[in-house]
C-alpha cells in the first residue's frame, strides 16, 4: 500500500500485517491531552477525507498530546515535532508532545490514505516512529520580483505541509518592489507595491492579507518568517522615501535584474527610523521567534558601512524580542546571540561563517546548487536562471548538510531551507513546475538522517507522487531516471 511510497521517509516504520483500517462514514476524530486541537483535528480529518471534522468521544481516530520530553522545547530541536503513529485494523492513535508532532503526523496520514475503485477508504497497520533529522525545513520565496497573491501563497502552504516541512520564509522586499505594508511608512507599498521586475506582476499585502497567511500556515503546523532585504537590494525603499539618500531625492523605479547597486547609508539621520519601522513590523507579523534582515549582495557598499547597518537592524530585532537571520556575507558583522546565518554561495570562502559557528551561530543550508529552485533542469527548462549550473532532481536530493561546509558541524546546522527567486518565474504554474519535484527531495534532505537517504530509493517512491500534484492541478516537470506513475 502506501507505506512504500511515503516522502520524506520516516525514522522507523513497521508493518504489521494485520489487514487494514477501513474508514466508515460514522468515523471521527477524538482528541486527547488538551483543549485547542481543533487546528489538528481539521487537518487529520481532511487528510482522511472523514466529511465531518466534528470531534467523537470515543473515536476510532485518536489524537493524543502526551507531556512534552526533555529538549522539545525549543524550535530549533527536531524533537518537538517527533510523533507515533499506530494503526490496526481497529484503532488509528497519533501521539506527540506538541501540536506541530500532530501535525506532522496528520500529513503521513494523508499520504497513507488508499481509496479504492468503490470508494472504500483505508490505512495499511503500520507503526511508525518518526522524528526529522533537523528543526528549521522550508522554503525562501521571493515575492518582490514577482508578486504572488494571498490564495496562491496558501498554495505553496498546502505543498509544504503535504511533505513536513515547517518554515515559510518570505522575502518582501527588494529593488523591484516592497510587499508588506509597513502603518509607519505608507509609501513602501503605494509606490513601492505597485513597481515589479520587468513583465512580472505587482501588488502587496495589507495587515490583514498578511494575518491571513501567517494564520493559515499556523493552522498546518508551519512558521512564516519575514525578511526585509537590508542594506543592499533597497531601491524599493529608496524609491518610495528619498528621505534615504544623501540627496533626499529618490532613486528610479528598477525593474531589470541586476543585483548589488543600491546601499542604505548609515549617516543618513532617515535610515534609523526606517530600520526601526520595517523590523518591528517584521517582528509583530509573524509568531516565528526569527526575523530575516537580508544582507546579501551589498556589493556597492563599503565594508564599515555594512557592518554598521546589519548590527543596527539585528538591534532592532533583538529589541523586539526575535533573534536574527541573514545571509552568509553577515558574517562579517557583530551579530547576536542566537543567529542564524543562511549559507547560499558555496564557491565563496566559508571563514567567516565557520568562525561565527564556533561562536554559537546556527548555519540554515541552503546551498545554491543543490537548493535554489529558480535554476533550471537543464538547457530546456522554459524559465528560470542558471547562474549556478542546473539543478535535476538527484541534485536537490544527492547531497549533505553536514558535510557541505568543512569545520561547521552537523550540531551547527539548523535546518535546510530551498530558494525560489522569482525575476524569471512570473506565475503559480511556472512556480510549481519549478518546484516539483524537487521540493520532496529537499524536504526527505532536512528530516530524514543521511545514513537513511538513498536516491535510488527516493526515485522509487517519488514517482507514485503526481497522484498528489494532479488531485491540486499542479503543474510538474518529469525528471529523468524516475518511473512516473499515473
Amino acid at each position: 500500500m502506501s507505506l512504500a511510497t511515503l516522502i520524506p521517509k520516516p525514522k522507523s516504520v513497521t508493518e504489521t500485517h494485520e489487514g487494514p483500517f477501513f474508514i466508515t462514514e460514522a468515523d471521527r476524530v477524538q482528541s486527547e491531552g488538551a483543549d485547542g486541537l481543533q487546528a489538528v483535528v481539521r487537518r487529520v480529518s481532511e487528510a482522511l477525507k472523514l466529511g465531518d471534522v466534528t470531534t467523537s468521544e470515543d473515536g476510532r481516530i485518536q489524537l493524543v498530546l502526551n507531556e512534552p520530553g526533555a529538549g522539545e522545547s525549543t524550535p530549533e530541536s527536531g524533537a518537538a515535532e517527533a510523533y507515533t503513529l499506530k494503526i490496526t485494523p481497529d484503532l488509528v492513535t497519533l501521539s506527540a508532545s506538541s501540536e506541530k508532532g500532530l501535525h506532522r503526523g496528520s500529513e503521513t496520514l494523508a499520504q497513507l490514505l488508499v481509496e479504492g475503485d468503490l470508494g472504500e477508504k483505508m490505512l495499511p497497520a503500520c507503526a511508525i516512529e518518526d522524528e526529522p533529522r533537523y528543526g528549521w525545513r522550508g522554503i525562501s520565496m521571493d515575492v518582490s520580483r514577482t508578486f504572488y497573491p494571498v490564495e496562491e501563497i496558501q498554495g505553496l502552504i498546502d505543498l509544504l505541509s503535504l511533505y513536513r516541512m515547517n518554515t515559510l520564509h518570505l522575502h518582501l522586499s527588494d529593488d523591484q518592489g516592497c510587499r508588506l505594508e509597513v502603518q509607519e511608512l505608507p509609501k513602501l507599498t503605494s509606490i513601492s507595491g505597485k513597481t515589479a521586475g520587468d513583465g512580472n506582476r505587482a501588488g502587496f499585502y495589507t495587515t490583514r492579507d498578511f494575518e491571513n497567511i501567517v494564520q493559515y500556515a499556523a493552522d498546518r503546523g508551519i512558521d512564516v518568517i519575514a525578511e526585509f532585504d537590508i542594506p543592499g537590494h533597497t531601491n524599493a525603499a529608496t524609491h518610495a522615501y528619498g528621505e534615504l539618500t544623501p540627496s533626499g531625492e529618490p532613486t528610479a523605479a528598477y525593474s531589470g535584474s541586476k543585483v548589488g547597486f543600491s546601499v542604505l547609508y548609515p549617516d543618513v539621520p532617515f535610515t534609523d527610523t526606517f530600520l526601526e519601522d520595517v523590523f518591528t513590523t517584521a517582528a509583530k507579523s509573524t509568531s516565528s521567534p526569527y526575523v530575516h534582515i537580508g544582507g546579501d549582495e551589498a556589493l556597492e557598499q563599503p565594508k564599515d558601512q555594512y557592518d554598521q547597518l546589519i548590527e543596527k537592524a539585528a538591534a532592532v530585532v533583538t529589541g523586539a524580542g526575535k533573534k536574527t537571520v541573514a545571509w552568509q556575507e553577515a558574517a562579517s558583522a557583530e551579530l547576536p546571540d542566537g543567529a542564524v546565518l543562511q549559507w547560499w554561495r558555496p564557491q565563496e570562502d566559508p571563514a567567516q561563517v565557520v568562525k561565527a559557528a564556533g561562536e554559537g551561530a546556527k548555519v540554515l543550508m541552503s546551498p545554491a546548487p543543490h537548493a535554489y529552485l529558480d535554476l533550471k533542469y537543464d538547457a530546456a527548462t522554459p524559465y528560470g536562471q542558471d547562474w549556478a549550473g542546473f539543478v535535476e532532481l538527484k541534485d536537490s536530493y544527492d547531497w549533505d548538510p553536514a558535510a557541505e561546509i568543512e569545520g561547521v558541524e552537523d550540531a551547527d546546522v539548523i535546518g535546510v531551507e530551498a530558494g525560489m527567486w522569482t525575476e524569471y518565474i512570473r506565475d503559480y504554474e511556472q512556480l510549481m513546475y519549478m518546484l516539483l519535484p524537487r521540493i520532496p527531495a529537499l524536504a526527505e534532505v532536512a528530516w530524514t538522517e543521511q545514513s537513511e537517504r538513498d536516491y535510488d530509493d527516493f526515485t522509487s517512491r517519488i514517482g507514485d507522487h503526481p497522484k498528489y500534484w494532479d488531485a491540486r492541478g499542479l503543474k510538474w516537470h518529469a525528471s529523468p531516471g524516475v518511473n512516473w506513475r499515473d
